[in-house]
Parts: C-alpha cells; structure tokens; sequence
C-alpha cells in the first residue's frame, strides 16, 4: 500500500469532527514522525503501539551553541557595526529512530512488507520505510519453445536428431534475475541439455539426440532460472507419443489383418473414455466398429448413443496384433456393433 503524509497531527477538522488515519498515513507532532499501522480515531501518536502508531523519531542530532555576537557600535550617522563573535562548536550527531520490536510479525501484508514478517532489532527507520515502499517485483517466464513439434507423434516413431533454436521470453525487472542461472532439461532419462544462460540469452542453439518412446509418453522439457528473492521460476515445452485409434463402418466384417486399408478413420488419444465418433449414414446398413489399443484401458466398455442416452450395443470380437509404420508391434481389441445400422449416429464410448 502506498504511505500518506498527513502532515502535523489533528485530532479534529475545522468541523469538529474526528479524524481518521488510515495504515500507512504519516503524521508529525513535536518533530517526531509516527506511522499508522491500523486504523486510528481519537488517539493521539503518544498512545503508541497499543493504539497502531509506530514512531519513527526525529532522527537529528543535537545542536551546537553558537557563539556571542560582539558589541554593535555606537549609533550614529556612519558609526561602524560591532564585530561577529566566535561561532560555538558543533553538537553531537543523532543516531535516529530504530526498531525495538524484534521477533514481533506483521498481521496483515503493509506496502512491501508481507504478512508475518519480522525485522531485527535495531533496524533502521529508512530501511523498513524502503521496504514498505518499494516492494521487491518478482520475475517469470512469459514464453518459452524448445524449437520441436510437440506432436503427436505415433509410439516407435524418431523425432529429435537435430539441432535447433530454444527460445523464451521473461517478464519482471531484470535486474532480479540471477546472472547465468538459467538452465535446460528434460525428463524421460534426457537430463540436462544447457546450463549457464542468462535471462536475455535467448536464443540458444540445443543439439538433440534421437528421442522415441514404444508407449504413450509425455516428454518435458524444462527452463529454471534463479531470482534474488522467491522460488525460482520455470517453465515447461512438451513432445508427445500418442497410439492410433480406429473407428468406422465396413460391410464384408473385420477381424484384424489389413487395418489401415479398412478406411476406417484414425485419430491420436490417450484413453478410449468418452471418446466421441459419429458414424456416417450408409445404405444398405452395416457394422461399425471401434478399434482399440489393449494397453490403453481395462474392464469392460459402454456404448451409448448420444442423440437419445440409450445403450448402443457393441461387443468385443476379438483381438490382434497390428505393426504400424514404424515397424513397432501394437495389440489392438476390436469392439463391433451387434447389428447392423444404416442411419448416421454418434456413439460415445465410456466404461
């Protein structure tokens, strides 16, 4: 919160009325300076800290004794001034007011001073008006692209194998950043991949190596940075490795061999659950079918047909091996519709 200077203490206005001092409003009486740290009504700045004033003091030091001023000369029409006498000597410096509540937190978050901080005893008056006023700004990461396509990619698919462009951007004064403590990784057993950077590095050539995964997997790469106060900030870019799911109609029946000339459409998921296909209207009526990768659910299956909430049935018919195009060897279940149907539907699929 911003502080107020009220100028010299009033009880009351022009009116007669109380005055109200808000926390953070500033006041003088007899050359002291008090700050409000709550709200205030009738109480004077001597009333302390039980009322919410903190004194902040003067802050000056004591003042030196000038010296006698010699004899004026006797008046006349050109009767010359007496001499100036010696100036007295300089008084002692003052030390200023200084904290004298050590341990004791703050309540509630005042100006840049957060809740439940303490100060030492002993702190100055301008070092906890600093903090009050100028509260520290942390820093973050607005942006940051590791340079390759998220994907999907299809599981025993290559990616990677190559060099590129990271880029990032930040946000927050960059003077809080800590110089050359950002860093790059990934997880998935990649570990670090550049270290020593600084905030405005950016761009960073990476050389990566080839990067494939036999499973549904999410790689993630990882920029950290340090600041001067605070948690240090990150942020995330990622690659994903996803199976192909089948669905569609046929009419000379399906049980396995030749999937992909099927014409069934395919599509990138992570769970069959509340996957949603509409199948296209056709005449004469056939079978749909839902193809589905074994290791991507288990238990049993639920059809329903979304236009009126009535179970669609569908059975599991079978099940087989598939090796897709790039050569990795995928079980697949085949889930058929029990009769044949010619209108379009839309069919979700839930457990």
């Amino acid at each position: 919160m911003d502080n107020k200077y009220r100028g010299y203490y009033k009880a009351v206005d022009a009116s007669g009325n109380l005055i109200t001092y808000n926390p953070g409003d500033v006041v003088s009486k007899n050359g002291i300076n008090y700050l409000a740290t709550a709200t205030i009504t009738g109480y004077s700045p001597e009333h302390g800290t039980r009322v919410g004033w903190v004194s902040f003091g003067d802050g000056s030091g004591g003042g030196g004794t000038g010296g006698g001023t010699g004899p004026t000369g006797n008046t006349g029409p050109a009767g010359p001034t007496g001499n100036t006498g010696p100036q007295g000597n300089t008084g002692a410096s003052g030390t200023g007011a200084v904290w004298d509540r050590g341990g004791e937190t703050f309540a509630s978050t005042l100006g840049g001073v957060v809740a439940g901080t303490s100060f030492a005893d002993g702190t100055s008056a301008i070092a906890i008006l600093e903090t009050l006023l100028f509260a520290y700004q942390p820093v973050s990461f607005s942006a940051f692209d590791i340079g390759l396509s998220s994907g999907p990619y299809e599981v025993g698919q290559t990616a990677g194998s190559s060099t590129v462009n990271s880029t990032w951007s930040t946000s927050g004064p960059n003077a809080n950043w800590v110089a050359g403590s950002l860093s790059i990784s990934a997880n998935q057993s990649v570990g670090g991949l550049t270290s020593g950077l600084s905030y405005n590095s950016s761009p960073v050539s990476i050389s990566h190596g080839a990067y494939n995964f036999t499973g549904e997997t999410t790689l993630t790469f990882t920029i950290t940075g340090e600041q001067s106060s605070g948690s240090n900030p990150t942020k995330t870019d990622t690659m994903n490795w996803r199976y192909r799911y089948f669905s569609g109609r046929t009419g000379s029946g399906f049980a396995g061999p030749g999937l992909t000339g099927q014409g069934f459409t395919d599509t990138f998921r992570t769970t069959p659950i509340d996957w949603t296909f509409t199948f296209p209207a056709v005449s004469p009526g056939n079978k749909g079918f839902f193809v589905l990768p074994q290791s991507e659910y288990s238990g049993t299956l639920t059809m329903t047909n979304t236009a009126n909430g009535l179970g669609f049935p569908f059975g599991l018919t079978g099940s087989f091996t598939h090796t897709n195009a790039y050569g990795l060897n995928v079980v697949y279940d085949i889930w058929e519709s029990t009769n044949n149907f010619a209108g379009a539907v839309e069919i979700k699929v839930s457990t």
